[in-house]
Protein backbone atom coordinates (compact mmCIF):
# COMPACT_ATOMS: atom_id res chain seq x y z
CA UNK A 1 0.00 0.00 0.00
CA UNK A 2 2.78 2.21 0.04
CA UNK A 3 3.18 5.43 1.56
CA UNK A 4 -0.56 6.81 2.20
CA UNK A 5 -3.17 5.90 0.00
CA UNK A 6 -3.96 9.45 -0.08
CA UNK A 7 -6.16 9.68 3.17
CA UNK A 8 -5.93 12.33 6.11
CA UNK A 9 -5.52 9.26 8.20
CA UNK A 10 -2.81 7.68 6.88
CA UNK A 11 -1.30 11.41 6.26
CA UNK A 12 -1.56 11.65 10.21
CA UNK A 13 0.08 8.08 10.69
CA UNK A 14 3.27 9.09 8.01
CA UNK A 15 3.45 12.56 10.18
CA UNK A 16 3.90 10.63 13.42
CA UNK A 17 5.85 8.62 12.07
CA UNK A 18 8.41 10.89 10.75
CA UNK A 19 8.34 13.03 13.44
CA UNK A 20 8.80 10.19 15.61
CA UNK A 21 6.23 10.25 17.82
CA UNK A 22 5.45 8.69 21.22
CA UNK A 23 4.34 5.12 20.34
CA UNK A 24 0.97 5.93 22.19
CA UNK A 25 0.70 8.48 19.92
CA UNK A 26 1.24 6.17 16.76
CA UNK A 27 -0.75 3.44 18.24
CA UNK A 28 -3.85 5.69 18.08
CA UNK A 29 -3.29 7.08 14.90
CA UNK A 30 -2.91 3.25 13.50
CA UNK A 31 -6.30 2.35 15.26
CA UNK A 32 -7.75 5.33 13.29
CA UNK A 33 -6.74 4.29 10.29
CA UNK A 34 -7.69 0.45 10.42
CA UNK A 35 -11.14 1.51 12.02
CA UNK A 36 -11.55 3.76 8.68
CA UNK A 37 -10.18 0.94 6.32
CA UNK A 38 -12.46 -0.99 7.65
CA UNK A 39 -15.59 0.96 7.61
CA UNK A 40 -14.44 1.74 3.85
CA UNK A 41 -14.57 -1.72 2.77
CA UNK A 42 -18.03 -1.90 4.31
CA UNK A 43 -19.28 1.08 1.85
CA UNK A 44 -17.66 -0.60 -0.78
CA UNK A 45 -19.41 -4.08 -0.26
CA UNK A 46 -22.58 -2.61 0.35
CA UNK A 47 -22.15 -0.81 -2.65
CA UNK A 48 -20.93 -3.81 -4.69
CA UNK A 49 -24.06 -5.65 -3.67
CA UNK A 50 -26.36 -2.39 -4.46
CA UNK A 51 -25.07 -2.84 -7.87
CA UNK A 52 -24.89 -6.30 -8.25
CA UNK A 53 -29.17 -5.98 -7.59
CA UNK A 54 -29.16 -3.64 -10.88
CA UNK A 55 -27.25 -5.86 -13.12
CA UNK A 56 -28.56 -8.32 -15.54
CA UNK A 57 -26.65 -11.80 -15.29
CA UNK A 58 -24.37 -10.98 -18.40
CA UNK A 59 -23.84 -7.53 -16.86
CA UNK A 60 -22.44 -9.00 -13.70
CA UNK A 61 -20.11 -11.23 -15.50
CA UNK A 62 -18.67 -8.28 -17.25
CA UNK A 63 -18.24 -6.58 -13.99
CA UNK A 64 -16.86 -9.49 -12.19
CA UNK A 65 -14.30 -10.00 -15.31
CA UNK A 66 -13.27 -6.12 -15.12
CA UNK A 67 -12.91 -6.59 -11.15
CA UNK A 68 -15.59 -4.24 -10.38
CA UNK A 69 -17.34 -6.93 -8.50
CA UNK A 70 -15.82 -10.29 -6.46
Amino acid sequence: RGSGGGSPETAALASALRDKLPDAEIKSRLDRVRQVRKENEAKLTKAQEDLRAVLSIRQEAVAVMFGLLP
